[in-house]
């Protein structure tokens, strides 16, 4: 063969030019989509949940509405003044908990428990 011309005859090269595939591309891969729950994350949820949920069991709606809102935007609704102080019973250990789940994510825990067919839990 002489330098710039190519082989005519190829299969390959005859599929390439119709534009079909000439390799087949194996078995699709399909991922089925489960629920699945942050242990990371649910663990700072209830961290700011746990106050309210307590007042709220004992027939203090309102109360726990205000906690609740004091915890996580550190809103303090009894003097009519934001205070960041509250924010670290709530907002704060979920933040921390959504930053554990994104580097467990990244070094490929929740991964290693998908493939082991744990149910629902991931870090």
């Amino acid at each position: 063969m002489s330098k710039g011309t190519h082989a005519t005859g190829s299969v390959a090269l005859n599929a390439y030019r119709s534009g079909q595939r000439s390799v087949s591309r194996g078995r699709a891969h399909h991922r089925r989509h489960t629920m699945t729950m942050s242990v990371a994350v649910l663990g700072g949820l209830m961290a700011g949940l746990a106050e309210p949920a307590t007042l709220l069991i004992a027939g203090h709606p309102g109360e726990a509405m205000k906690h609740a809102t004091y915890n996580y935007t550190g809103w303090n609704s009894w003097e009519s003044r934001w205070q960041p102080m509250g924010m670290q019973r709530g907002l704060m250990p979920l933040l921390i908990g959504v930053g554990v789940h994104k580097i467990a994510n990244a070094a490929g825990v929740n991964r290693m428990l998908a493939r082991a067919k744990i149910p629902f839990l991931r870090i």
